[in-house]
């Protein structure tokens, strides 16, 4: 990865469907150098090892990075494992500036075997994990991106954006029948409601499989052309960069094995524009976009979004005000399911989203000290919930019922005050609810209201050392909606230095106070894990 670009607020307006607060841009590395070959390894607690191997290379406007992974660990419980293979090559061609163009090809494979979890959803919270020796995912994920940018004026620039992708999934969990033991969680305890037990002996563990054999096959394919035209304006008192382009998603699914057969496929056409405009030496920057999409089952929507950001340079303060309008699409899960369990609603509308944000950022000229806080409000309309149908039977549906809020504040603090030391903090306030047509609120699951992360790093003479903290309050709630998950501070440390020009040494300890938590209910989460590695490059 070159880089990650966070662009905050509802950006649906150029980004289409699910991008209601924000949109996460992963820009991968391209080929650099006269060649260079990179090999490293790291290995440690669970059994885990990784394998890296990677090549760059750039030559008269063209480039080429290829890099190969396998990483292999054990899980938390007996008999769990992860097997990771991936291979990516990245070819491009820039010609100076008139022309350019890239491809990504990347291909993942993955092996995981996991335990079984029981949970008890109504009454007293407790769960259990246990080795279910035949219980496995596998996945095989490829994704093919071309990118071709042509200047047709010096202010003026064409962009084809072409991407694929091709999702396999397996699971399998056959009926392996009494797996162990557990300690009865409670007095009256009965799984078969024929055999009660009181609290503490142990009782037998069967597999959930026994309710039905699982084997689940999924297959998804993705395909979206992006074509747009930017220009680019400049004046003694402002510049201006407008965009203008068009879009076509087509998303096709297709489900097998003993929860239901589902083959379906839908497509989406859009058309957007979006315009920057640069004021008072490019110190005011005012946006505005607008886009529309026909969704083909769910119907047309129209979104647009405005923001403002002034740089006080005087003072060293940034002011930002942004409110949008964004959508959230059906999946064709919701729209067309026909399983055991759950049964599709082509009728779905879009969620419908609505986000004003306000924020600001103290800087010093001397980069030594950066404040950020920020606080928003986001309303969805339409909100896209699963229903019960026949509780008898868990049989659900998916319906337009419910309004979601979400609210929050986010601050943030990077400092350098003494030489080779930088530290930063971060702060996170979130309430967010859901809201029924009688106006009652139920909180989002699994959602803290508090959490901060803080660092603390050490650089001298290409040497680094890491500290990184995370808390998470004890607000959390579980699936029913009563029990919370309990806080948790975890502290991580990562290390890194040169032996030689071409070698380098790490280490990576991972829950260094070994605190016991989870992460998502009922999931054990691994103690104290350390790593070392080596890598070499020539």
């Amino acid at each position: 990865i070159e880089r990650i670009e966070v662009i905050r607020g509802a950006k649906s307006s150029v980004y289409g469907s699910n991008a209601a607060t924000g949109v996460i841009n992963i820009i991968t590395r391209k080929g650099r150098g006269d060649g260079e070959l990179k090999l490293s390894y790291e290995g440690g607690s669970l059994s885990s090892h990784r394998v890296d191997f990677g090549y760059s290379i750039e030559q008269a406007g063209w480039s080429l990075r290829a890099d190969q992974n396998i990483t292999g660990t054990d899980g938390v419980i007996d008999g769990e494992e992860y097997r990771n293979f991936t291979t990516s090559v990245k070819l491009g061609y820039d010609n100076g500036g008139t022309f350019e163009w890239e491809t990504l090809v990347r291909h993942a494979n993955t092996e995981q075997k996991y335990a079984e979890l029981h949970e008890n959803y109504f009454g007293p919270a407790w769960t259990f994990q246990i080795e279910d020796p035949n219980q496995q995912n596998n996945f095989d994920y490829t994704t093919i991106g071309t990118k071709v940018g042509h200047a047709i004026f010096d202010n003026w620039r064409q962009e084809l954006n072409f991407g694929f992708s091709h999702r396999d999934r397996k699971t399998a969990d056959p009926d392996d029948g009494q797996l162990g033991t557990m300690p009865a969680p409670y007095d009256g305890y009965t799984e078969n409601y024929a055999d009660y037990f009181d609290k503490g002996p142990p009782v037998p563990v069967f597999d959930e499989a026994s309710y039905g054999t699982k084997a689940y096959e999924f297959t998804g394919t993705n395909i979206d052309v992006d074509y747009r035209h930017t220009a680019t304006f400049s004046g003694p008192s402002a510049d201006d960069i407008l965009t203008a382009g068009f879009e076509y998603l087509y998303r096709d699914y297709d489900q097998r094995g003993d929860l239901g057969v589902l083959s379906q496929n839908v497509g989406n056409v859009a058309g957007y524009m979006h315009n920057q405009l640069l004021l008072l030496e490019n110190a005011l920057s005012i946006n505005a976009g607008l886009r529309f999409d026909e969704h083909q089952q769910a119907g047309n929507s129209t979104n647009g979004s405005i923001g403002a950001a002034y740089d006080l340079r005087r003072i060293g303060l940034v002011l930002r005000a942004n409110y949008g309008s964004a959508f959230r699409a059906p999946a064709v899960y919701e729209l067309f399911a026909s399983t055991l369990y759950t049964v599709g609603n082509p009728d779905l509308k879009p969620e419908k989203i609505k986000t004003l944000e306000f924020g600001f950022e103290k800087y010093s000229w001397e980069g030594k000290f950066r404040l950020l806080a920020s606080t928003w409000h986001s309303n969805a309309e339409d909100a896209i919930v699963s229903v019960s149908i026949d509780p008898s039977i868990f049989l659900s549906s998916y319906e337009n019922a419910d309004k979601a809020v979400s609210d929050g504040v986010e601050m943030g603090v990077i400092a350098a005050p003494l030489p080779n030391w930088q530290f930063g903090f971060n702060y996170t306030y979130t309430d967010s609810r859901r809201f029924a047509v009688d106006n009652t609120s139920k909180r989002m699951v699994q959602v803290p209201y508090n959490k901060f992360n803080l660092n603390a790093t050490w650089l001298y003479k290409g040497a680094t050392v890491s500290v990184d903290g995370y808390w998470v309050d004890g607000s959390r709630l579980r699936w029913n909606l009563t029990d919370k998950i309990d806080s948790y501070f975890r502290l991580d440390l990562t290390a890194r230095t040169p032996i030689t020009k071409k070698i380098d040494l790490s280490l990576r300890v991972r829950n260094l106070l070994d605190e016991d938590y989870n992460e998502s209910y009922g999931m054990k989460e691994a103690g104290l894990c350390v790593y070392g590695g080596l890598t070499f490059r020539y």
